[in-house]
């Protein structure tokens, strides 16, 4: 079932295990799809089968370590932000395992590197290492059209494991935001990003932005996903006058 947060069903599709085994568990994963997770009890054990289905419930080919496993008695498991599943292994008198498995993105958006679906790319790019000082502009760009809702974006300075606040923009309030369909671009202060070699990321609330389609506010961005660095040398320009 896909809904919005105002109740409103925008489509309701029936899902069924691939063969007579009883459903477990259904749970949606951070990076799109979804996981149909069953367990078969013998005995002390638990059979762990755990089906990927991609956004348009097709079954994934995805050759994973947790197509078939033994779990402990409890068949404990759980999947984390990073599109990550802990399954709780079978135990023995002296020793106990957790088996760690990374599950591959099935959302028809490629990008993940913001932990956002919804977000395609940045200006500046997440780990660019080489900023101009004093850059005063930056932008995001989503896979859907976004307008500005209510919520802030902060640019942090990492020094010495403590993170300092350079500067905070409310959309609702912001002037110098300009939305233009999927982008939306950000006037910063000249002196933000003023440190040479200088640690920075930016974090962005839920709610900064919306869907402009459905006016559905949009996952932010969460602190050190977009992280990059200023560069360690200062540009001087210098003007030659030249006479005839």
């Amino acid at each position: 079932m896909r809904f919005l947060s105002s109740g409103t069903i925008l489509s309701f599709d029936l899902m069924f295990p691939p063969n007579s085994r009883n459903l477990a568990n259904l749970r949606t994963l951070p990076f799109g799809g979804y996981a149909l997770i069953t367990r078969v009890y013998y005995g002390q054990n638990i059979n762990f089968i755990l089906d990927l289905y991609d956004e348009g419930d097709k079954l994934s080919e995805y050759d994973s370590p947790l197509k078939q496993i033994t779990a402990n008695f409890y068949g404990v498991f759980d999947v984390l932000q990073n599109n990550t599943i802990l399954v709780a292994l079978n135990e023995t008198t002296t020793s106990w395992q957790i088996l760690l498995a990374d599950l591959p993105p099935l959302s028809q958006y490629n990008t993940i590197d913001y932990g956002n679906l919804l977000v395609r790319e940045t200006y500046l790019p997440t780990n660019f290492k080489y900023l101009p000082l004093n850059t005063n502009m930056i932008n995001i760009t989503f896979n859907v059209p976004v307008s500005l809702s209510d919520a802030n974006l902060s640019i942090y300075q990492k020094i010495n494991n403590n993170f300092t606040l350079r500067q905070f923009i409310n959309s609702k309030n912001c002037k110098n935001c300009i939305t233009s369909g999927e982008v939306i671009t950000l006037n910063v202060l000249n002196c933000t990003f003023n440190d040479p070699g200088g640690h920075y990321f930016i974090q962005m609330d839920n709610n900064f932005v919306k869907s402009a389609e459905y006016d559905e506010p949009i996952l932010g961005i969460n602190q050190n996903m977009w992280s990059f660095q200023t560069s360690i040398y200062y540009v001087v320009l210098y003007c030659l006058k030249i006479t005839y």
